[in-house]
């Protein structure tokens, strides 16, 4: 690199060995340390991505000069190439042609949009002054070699390709990029090669050194520089939490390495045999990329790991506004405005969310039957969320991602993973306001974020004593919350702050609905919980059918004779499990408010304790947990508070617990 137009890079070596000849070589470049370690450069170093046809090596580029005044002759061993007019010989021209170019498997799987430039590089012998020389396409001559190309056999001139001046004991360089696009493109047949010609074919005389020339570094080379191609079966990636999926990439030239890479430490990125192949494992929820590298090409592949399965039925609450997603006046028409609105509880709020093979949720709702989208696929800020009768159109496809603050953003598939969200308007709270796509933005304000559903729910009911005193049945909720956080809970509601206003019917259910676990502190009986205002019967749950608990895996109700008659007797236990909830939980005896207090405390610490066991269940969780109701006995009308009393009269049932269907415990740790 000693020209002067390189004066402001680096100075150094560079080598190139055969490591298969006509196809693969290894380029090793040698830096001066020096210019490395100066402070004035700029970093990173890169190095051009460039192939050379085996520079110097006579069978790397064929060339042999040809004259009319001997037509039949062939002169492709002479260490001379010529063109112009030479005595006793007439006008010479040279044809050549790069064989171990076009022979290598790395130019034949390039197409013509790679190619940067192409160069071919002389150096003159002997000859007159400094002379224009032309470069000529051919056609009639292909496959000629070295051995038998004649003046009369080289084929005909279709064009001038470019010119260059040819001076004194110079290098010259020929820019070839147009002809060796042609070839590539197929619009230029390539075993033709290309002929050189000197402008005045009467007057110029020009030598140049062949590839047979005994100087191997005067010999003619070609270099090409040109860009890879990486091309990815997908734009982005959905993966499901804890599944995976894959992708294809296809590199062009087809031999080049591939690295690949993600910053998210929950990304597994895994090459499969074929190393084309690339499996991707999520492990937690996120909005990230995967970037794939070759020589100086970076691409970016965004990522989105969808929450966990959560396919059910569900209200879906805005967390900043605390309004509820529905659909507007309950319009069944297309394109019917999706806007916000208090609790209402009726089917133009409840929707349907369905994953679908491709790994993205539709959300269906559950009065229209049509789906939640982006108003036509735009992917602008500020466009209109409404509904669509299609359910495989790209915007009605969504990915469901866990927000820090506990709740969701949902980002659609025509985004691309370019992170737009459903959002409300800033300073809009009132009723009916409409829906709008926006790009996220993880602040306080929360508009752009929704709540689902909950990992786990726990409401205190405002009920009465015996005597008439309210009773503080949500006391420790707040310590329970800390305790799930802190070990990867990510949603968690509890109704301390609003316990004055009591749970209502319609509350309850919505939190059992769209509950992973939920827990009910209350007054009860063998077929019903007492609420604030009415209760919950065994029969209202039978009423709503299965779909309805289809995301409920457990529910414990806190209050006395919730499992009378125990595990196999018609209670408001067993009636839940037969309802659609997968697990519940209740007590045959009754069982005072600090017994209840101190049983809940004990059973959700060893949940916690025991959630990285491999086979927790239920049933060993409450045997552990017994000791909560035995020292807190409730008999004769009167409460024994005594936690140090651990023998209870002989009246008291040991194993006061009932539990009905699945003894597995919820899955409520995404990070263990």
């Amino acid at each position: 690199m000693a020209y002067d137009k390189y004066a402001d890079m680096c100075q150094g070596t560079m080598s190139v060995t055969t490591v298969q000849a006509g196809s693969l070589y290894q380029i090793t470049v040698t830096v001066d340390s020096g210019w490395l370690q100066a402070n004035a450069n700029d970093y990173p170093v890169s190095i051009d991505l460039t192939m050379l046809a085996e520079p110097y090596s006579s069978d790397a580029i064929i060339d042999a000069p040809v004259y009319n005044l001997k037509p039949t002759q062939n002169f492709g061993s002479y260490t001379y190439n010529r063109v112009g007019y030479y005595s006793g010989w007439g006008i010479g021209r040279t044809i050549v042609r790069p064989d171990g170019m076009l022979n290598s498997t790395l130019y034949q799987s390039l197409n013509a949009s790679q190619v940067n430039s192409v160069l071919f590089t002389v150096t003159e012998a002997t000859g007159s002054a400094d002379q224009t020389i032309q470069v000529h396409k051919l056609y009639n001559g292909e496959n000629w070699t070295e051995s038998n190309v004649t003046y009369d056999s080289m084929g005909y001139s279709c064009g001038v390709v470019t010119t260059a001046q040819l001076g004194n004991n110079a290098e010259t360089t020929f820019d070839l990029t147009s002809l060796v696009k042609q070839w590539i493109n197929g619009t230029n047949i390539a075993s033709n090669g290309f002929m050189m010609k000197g402008v005045n074919e009467n007057t110029v005389n020009k030598a140049f050194c062949s590839t047979e020339f005994g100087t191997t570094s005067m010999r003619p080379y070609m270099t090409l520089n040109y860009t890879p191609m990486i091309t990815v079966s997908h734009t982005h990636l959905n993966v499901l939490e804890g599944k995976s999926t894959s992708f294809t990439i296809d590199v062009c030239p087809s031999q080049l390495e591939v690295s690949w890479g993600c910053d998210f430490n929950y990304i597994n990125v895994v090459p499969q045999s074929d190393d084309r192949t690339i499996l991707v494992y999520g492990n937690k929820s996120a909005v990230t990329s995967i970037t794939i590298t070759i020589g100086n090409t970076t691409i970016s592949i965004p990522v989105i790991v969808n929450k966990k399965n959560m396919d059910g039925t569900y209200f879906i609450k805005n967390k900043g506004t605390g309004h509820y997603m529905e659909v507007e006046g309950g319009s069944t028409a297309d394109d019917a405005n999706i806007q916000q609105w208090d609790f209402h509880g009726m089917n133009w709020s409840n929707w349907i969310i369905e994953l679908q093979n491709d790994g993205f949720y539709t959300i269906k709702s559950v009065y229209t039957s049509k789906y939640v989208s982006v108003y036509r696929g735009a992917n602008a800020g500020g466009v209109p969320i409404k509904q669509a009768s299609s359910p495989t159109a790209d915007n009605v496809k969504w990915s469901i991602i866990p927000t820090n603050s506990g709740a969701y953003r949902f980002v659609c598939k025509t985004t691309n993973g370019a992170n737009a969200v459903i959002s409300v308007d800033k300073d809009e709270d009132i009723n009916g306001t409409n829906l709008r796509q926006y790009l996220y933005t993880a602040d306080s304000d929360y508009r752009d974020e929704w709540i689902i559903g909950w990992d786990v729910s726990m409401l205190g009911v405002n009920v009465n004593d015996n005597n008439g005193n309210l009773m503080n049945t949500a006391e420790g909720f707040e310590d329970i919350e800390t305790l799930f956080v802190n070990n990867g809970c990510e949603r968690f509601y509890q109704n301390t702050d609003t316990f004055s206003a009591g749970v209502t019917q319609d509350q309850l259910l919505h939190h059992i609905q769209n509950s992973t676990i939920t827990l009910v502190c209350t007054h009860g009986d063998y077929n019903m919980i007492e609420l604030t205002n009415g209760n919950l019967t065994d029969n209202k749950l039978l009423q709503l059918g299965n779909q309805y608990f289809a995301n409920s895996e457990l529910i414990i109700y806190l209050a006395c004779k919730t499992g009378d008659g125990g595990e196999n007797a018609s209670n408001l236990v067993t009636k839940s499990v037969n309802a659609g909830i997968n697990s519940a939980i209740g007590f045959e005896d009754n069982i005072p408010l600090d017994a209840a207090q101190a049983w809940k405390n004990r059973f959700f610490q060893l949940m916690v304790s025991n959630k990285d066991s491999s086979n927790p269940t239920l049933e060993g969780l409450l045997i552990l947990t017994d000791w909560a109701i035995q020292t807190h006995q409730h008999y004769s009308g009167t409460y024994d508070a005594d936690s140090n009393d651990d023998t209870p009269p002989e009246s008291y049932s040991m194993g006061n617990y009932v539990l009905a269907g699945s003894n597995s415990v919820p899955d409520v740790f995404p990070n263990s």
